[in-house]
């Protein structure tokens, strides 16, 4: 367990560094494996999806800076137990998930399935890793004993401050001693059970507001949480206010993103109302590639429309598509050449 939250940490440094050095990290040793290794350190799959989003909800308690989806289109709703029955049942006989992750655009603990889902996931089988992120203000002591027994895999606290002003500054709501009391108390109770899992994992976005508080958070929580990643800040596309401070690179030319093919960061993400977008970062449906209502996850990764994105991608034909701007693909490792013409084969093929 150790050395697997090891190699997750040395990853996201890894993913971090490409982000914000040039070109010669090609030369590091964690670097040269991806170029080299790409389909196998990031799952690539034709076969059947490598990550899967289902949204419980899309609803939220807070107004986050860096997040779009007070912006968006999207009718509140919850999903509806039969429909995520469906969806993981589909799933049953196909290549084994590497993870499921239970959110999207809302607060997953507001989903008044969410106990239902993460258990039915469980007994499934479907994947190696159930998980969902939450914000933790409604993660009380009922809630925590809940979620502990429920057999979820992992759970991420987005935190982001160590103090209250910084907090509300964020998040918009003064909740700061709440969050906190609450996820050390979860972890208290998840080891006073004689248990390992879940994993839980207290993140913090690096941004222009805490940018100052980013190593006294890293000090406070890693003797507590078994995991404190510190995630670079997104736009989304340009769709919040750019509060970065990565001197991110400007791409010269577009590259095809690794969702596409089996990210092992990302993938399908079912919407609460069964429409699937091709990715997480889809918050206000623009790019979607199919319904669970009519399709099954297998049909809609082998669908057409999924096909054409893949093709233009692979192409470099990304005018009009949300993919251009997107700063979430140009934190990932990029494909090398060989892999490129590999793949465009193979979608060809299809």
């Amino acid at each position: 367990m150790k050395f697997k939250l090891l190699k997750e940490r040395l990853i996201q440094k890894a993913i971090f560094l490409e982000r914000t050095t040039s070109w010669k990290f090609l030369f590091t040793p964690f670097r040269f494996y991806t170029y080299l290794n790409f389909e196998r350190y990031y799952k690539i799959s034709f076969d059947f999806p490598t990550v899967l989003f289902i949204e419980p909800t899309n609803k939220c308690n807070l107004r986050c800076v860096f997040c779009p989806r007070i912006k968006s289109s999207k009718k509140i709703g919850y999903m509806d137990f039969k429909l995520f029955k469906k969806i993981i049942d589909e799933c049953i006989g196909h290549k084994k998930l590497c993870e499921l992750d239970l959110h999207k655009d809302g607060e997953p603990l507001l989903a008044p399935n969410l106990l239902k889902m993460i258990k039915y996931a469980k007994e499934s089988g479907i994947s190696n890793k159930v998980a969902f992120a939450s914000n933790g203000i409604l993660l009380n002591e009922k809630k925590s004993k809940q979620i502990i027994k429920s057999g979820l895999d992992e759970l991420t606290i987005s935190l982001d401050a160590v103090t209250n002003e910084t907090y509300k500054k964020i998040k918009g709501v003064a909740a700061f001693e709440t969050v906190e009391e609450n996820t050390k108390r979860f972890i208290e109770m998840r080891n006073e059970m004689g248990l390992k899992e879940p994993l839980v994992r207290v993140k913090i976005v690096y941004m222009k507001d805490n940018i100052h508080e980013v190593n006294d958070f890293v000090k406070k929580w890693k003797s507590i949480a078994d995991s404190v990643p510190v995630r670079v800040y997104l736009t989304w596309g340009g769709s919040v206010e750019d509060k970065d401070i990565t001197p991110i690179k400007p791409i010269k030319e577009p590259y095809p993103c690794p969702t596409l093919f089996g990210n092992r960061q990302n993938g399908l993400a079912v919407n609460w109302d069964g429409e699937v977008s091709v990715c997480c970062v889809d918050w206000n449906k623009q790019l979607i590639v199919g319904d669970v209502k009519k399709e099954s996850i297998y049909d809609i990764w082998h669908g057409e429309k999924v096909k054409q994105l893949r093709l233009r991608h692979l192409k470099g034909d990304l005018e009009g598509l949300q993919c251009k701007t997107c700063d979430f693909k140009t934190s990932l490792p990029r494909m090398n050449l060989f892999l490129r013409r590999k793949l465009m084969k193979k979608t060809l093929a299809t």
